[in-house]
């Protein structure tokens, strides 16, 4: 089946909260990404979102439109255009913490993105996340295929989860990050409309370069330590956003309060997160000063690719990850991973005692099993072919990249596309 666009470059429209300067976790290191690497696969990718605040970081826009009280405005992030929707509801801050002011600009995206979708052009829209759903009735009348790529299922917010029930029954394709995230969730998925597929995510290759960090590990893991006032020791590194119900972060401070002998364990935690969560690290750290430090910002990117090429090994303890990004960019700069067995963590992490195997994984939510592992860590980095181990991490990285990722999606764009214009042939 020859697959119809409007044009030989197929325009792809990218409805996300996150891109360029408006950050909050995960969808934002994927967008940066993943947006770059489908244009370098001839796809002529645009991000609409909300401008949150944030247009002021963007250069000035190039062209402006208005429809009923609504203002996009078109710009430039390096050679992306992004369009920037403007009003009251879609002025406010990235997430507002209200859940009434959330929902309400979760709503305006959708209705704002329906209003311009004529002047937009799409070959596909693509929403990521549950955001912008509200345009997808009329991108069904106005015949443009659509896709939901679902990063992570709000299960514990609830105007969240009816705006993701709509999507998933709404759209023409649902994908989600992990084959496990899938199986997971196939009762909920059920209700698409044709079958859910699972679509790796990737890291940018280009960018997680252990080459482009000057230094061996041995140096770069002292003077990481250094800088952040840390005795020599075997070193954990830690970037995620510091909360409980998703992140577990209250399960490793757990284990980290309850341990009297840390022995050669030197802990490293970057993000900002919950006021509570941090409050617990930051007692960590004043308790043992020579053994934890807390980064309690989001940091930038090169800082993590630091830490990750500095770190014999990294935790993640989160009660759930639909994917994981932060486990295969550690893994691709040789730092060894210490995660829960959940979600595209497990599909990825394979046992250092396997052939070709290099990390650990331990029970979601079990403060002993984590426990237990770091002690099974410490053992394997002190007497362990520690060296081979980094090599099966990095190699199994390289598997993981966003290229291949991308080429996936532009594959079912094709056939999107395929099928409605064959749907649309078959008409009366």
């Amino acid at each position: 089946m020859s697959t119809e666009y409007k044009s030989k470059r197929p325009r792809v429209i990218l409805a996300s909260f996150e891109f360029g300067p408006a950050r909050v976790g995960g969808l934002h290191t994927f967008m940066q990404s993943f947006v770059p690497a489908l244009q370098s696969l001839d796809v002529e990718a645009v991000v609409v979102m909300p401008s949150s605040g944030f247009s002021s970081s963007f250069p000035p826009p190039f062209e402006v439109w208005e429809e009923d009280g609504c203002e996009a405005r078109l710009t430039m992030f390096g050679d992306i255009q992004v369009i920037l929707l403007h009003s009251p509801n879609l002025d406010e801050m990235l997430y507002p913490e209200s859940e009434t002011a959330c929902l309400l600009k979760m709503d305006f995206f959708g209705v704002a993105l329906a209003k311009f979708l004529p002047k937009l052009k799409a070959d596909v829209l693509h929403l990521m996340d549950a955001p912008g759903w509200r345009a997808l009735l009329a991108a069904r009348d106005a015949g443009v295929p659509t896709m939901l790529t679902a990063h992570l299922l709000h299960r514990w917010i609830p105007f969240v989860v009816f705006a993701e029930h709509v999507a998933i029954q709404m759209v023409d394709r649902v994908v989600v990050v992990s084959q496990s995230y899938l199986d997971d969730n196939r009762a909920l998925l059920a209700h698409s409309r044709s079958p859910a597929l699972a679509i790796a995510n990737g890291i940018d290759e280009e960018f997680w370069d252990l080459g482009k960090v000057a230094g061996d590990r041995a140096s770069r893991r002292t003077a990481l330590l250094k800088e952040n006032a840390l005795d020599d020791g075997v070193l954990f590194v830690t970037a995620s956003r510091l909360n409980d119900e998703q992140k577990g972060m209250d399960v490793l401070c757990g284990v980290l309060e309850s341990w009297d002998d840390w022995g050669q364990a030197r802990f490293l935690i970057v993000g900002a997160g919950e006021p509570a969560t941090v409050a617990r690290f930051a007692a960590l750290a004043a308790l043992h000063p020579d053994k934890l430090a807390l980064i309690a910002e989001h940091r930038p990117l090169e800082f993590v690719r630091t830490c990750f090429a500095a770190a014999d090994a990294m935790i993640v303890p989160s009660r759930f990850e639909p994917f994981g990004l932060t486990q295969v960019e550690a893994m691709a700069m040789g730092a060894l991973p210490l995660v829960s067995r959940t979600g595209g963590l497990k599909e990825i992490n394979l046992h250092h005692s396997a052939p070709d195997g290099f990390g650990c994984t331990f029970t979601p939510e079990s403060e002993s099993d984590l426990h237990a592992k770091l002690i099974e860590m410490l053992e394997v980095l002190a007497n362990g072919d520690v060296e081979t181990l980094r090599q099966n991490a990095r190699r199994a990285a390289s598997k993981r990249s966003v290229k291949n990722c991308a080429k996936e999606y532009v594959a079912e764009y094709g056939r999107l596309a395929s099928e409605l214009a064959a749907g649309a042939s078959s008409s009366p």
